[in-house]
């Protein structure tokens, strides 16, 4: 039933003041809770409707639908490609399409944006410091702009960009992408200005006041191996020197390892395994070393000679007013001798899944990805089977990032 403007007017002067939710018809949202989507900083609150708060609720998405009708409005099919620029500044983005577009166009820029809900309490508290925050006069001479999206129409969307509460912010540096991704309720607007003086410290040029070219920081490298040799050695004095770290009984085990007890190299013919033999790399990695890095593209598959790794997975979950810089998540395995890793990387093509730091001081076989025959899923030519994916993704905790699967883990845990 649709009530006359009027009425409607003046049903809801005359209502109590009560937690009211506004929701546009129609939305991907309209059936939603607020509680599926927590505000960050505050507790869950449950919400009990009345019948009061029932009708206001109608009332209100009937005023809603109204009022873009009246000025004007126009419905999802019809938003722009491009978001608009608010009048305070903020660049209003509609749709998943329009947070692309944004981003492609300030590829030489700092881009801040703000996800929030209608609904939510703390994103009400953050907006205007939000917005106080953009216009600080401190960064009318740097290259960066504000944005913000709402998760209403767009709940599917949001999740999939990693954002596990509401208010949250991310930050992207240009064409390098993304950056900072953290919870943003009232408290930690500390927090989102430091994180703005680090990215700007960190990837702006002081003297030119643009974006650097060369993004790449410390912190975001793999350690390189101390020391590197062939295993097809033809010369004597390198053959000596692998001799007198591997022992001959101990070459005859790797070998046999190699060629039965790595699953992608049983099924090489012989000139397929002695081949990839030949190209292979004896590399050593010192106590601490990053090996790989969770999140960067993978193009090495290894094989443990001796000493042992860490698997650490890092998920949206830390706290990152306590989370250290240099941490990389929770550890999930150990491996030793005649174990392997890096494999996910390679079969899936996606960037890799955990990080790996080596314990102590150890030595890999190194096999590339380009060396490595069409005839195995390592090559990145062969489709794998759907066991074998499953083996990788529990290998390498994938089912971290899985909010819903945690999630109902819980509900039947309780």
């Amino acid at each position: 039933m649709r009530f006359p403007r009027s009425i409607l007017l003046l049903v809801l002067s005359m209502t109590s003041a009560t937690t009211s939710l506004a929701f546009v018809p129609g939305s991907s949202l309209a059936s939603s809770k607020p509680s599926d989507f927590i505000s960050s900083g505050r507790p869950k609150i449950q919400q009990r409707f009345t019948l009061t708060s029932t009708l206001r609720w109608e009332i209100r998405s009937t005023l809603s639908t109204s009022d873009e009708k009246v000025n004007g409005g126009s419905s999802s099919e019809e938003v722009a490609a491009f978001p608009t620029q608010l009048g305070n500044g903020i660049w209003d983005i509609q749709t998943p399409e329009q947070h692309t577009a944004w981003l492609d166009a300030n590829s030489d820029k700092i881009m801040v944006i703000k996800f929030f809900a209608p609904w939510c309490r703390a994103c009400k508290s953050v907006e205007p410091k939000y917005v106080q925050i953009s216009r600080d006069p401190k960064y009318a001479n740097i290259p960066i702009i504000f944005g913000q999206l709402s998760v209403q129409n767009n709940k599917s969307y949001v999740k999939s960009l990693g954002i596990m509460a509401l208010p949250s912010v991310q930050i992207y540096a240009g064409s390098e992408g993304l950056v900072e991704n953290f919870p943003c309720g009232p408290s930690k607007i500390p927090l989102l200005k430091r994180k703005l003086t680090e990215v700007i410290n960190s990837k702006v040029d002081p003297g030119q006041l643009s974006l650097k070219i060369d993004c790449a920081l410390p912190e975001n490298s793999e350690a390189e191996p101390c020391r590197t040799r062939s295993v097809a050695v033809l010369d004597e004095a390198l053959r000596s020197e692998i001799d007198e770290v591997i022992s001959d009984k101990r070459k005859e085990e790797n070998l046999l390892y190699l060629r039965t007890g790595v699953p992608y190299f049983k099924d090489f013919d012989d000139d397929e395994f002695y081949g990839l033999m030949d190209k292979a790399k004896l590399v050593t990695f010192e106590k601490g070393d990053v090996i790989m890095r969770q999140g960067m593209e993978g193009s090495q598959f290894y094989v443990i000679e001796s000493g042992e790794v860490e698997i650490m997975v890092k998920t949206a979950f830390e706290d990152p007013l306590t989370t250290q810089p240099d941490y990389l998540g929770a550890v999930i395995n150990v491996f030793g001798p005649h174990t392997f890793f890096g494999e996910r990387s390679l079969i899936t093509k996606e960037p890799r899944a955990a990080s790996i730091r080596a314990l102590q001081k150890t030595r890999c076989f190194a096999f590339d990805v380009d060396d490595i025959p069409s005839s195995s899923v390592l090559s990145g030519k062969k489709e794998a089977s759907v066991e074998r994916l499953e083996e990788v993704n529990m290998k390498y905790g994938t089912d971290v990032y899985d909010v819903d699967l945690i999630q109902d883990q819980f509900v039947k845990a309780n």
